[in-house]
């Protein structure tokens, strides 16, 4: 299954430029490839499994 998720979030980009030595203008994609990153490295913290007693009807 394909989720598309969509989310906003207010970083400082020169701040981020800087730490990543990478041109300002450049910052945008750069976080937006980073985010993606994150989240497949740790597709475990995305969802719970659920409760063993759990009903499936």
């Amino acid at each position: 299954m394909k989720i598309q998720i969509s989310l906003t979030v207010e970083i400082d980009p020169e701040a981020w430029a800087s730490f990543y030595g990478i041109e300002k203008h450049d910052v945008r994609q750069d976080f937006k490839r980073w985010a993606v990153q994150k989240i497949l490295e740790h597709p475990e913290g995305l969802v719970s499994p659920a409760p063993k007693n759990a009903s499936t009807d």
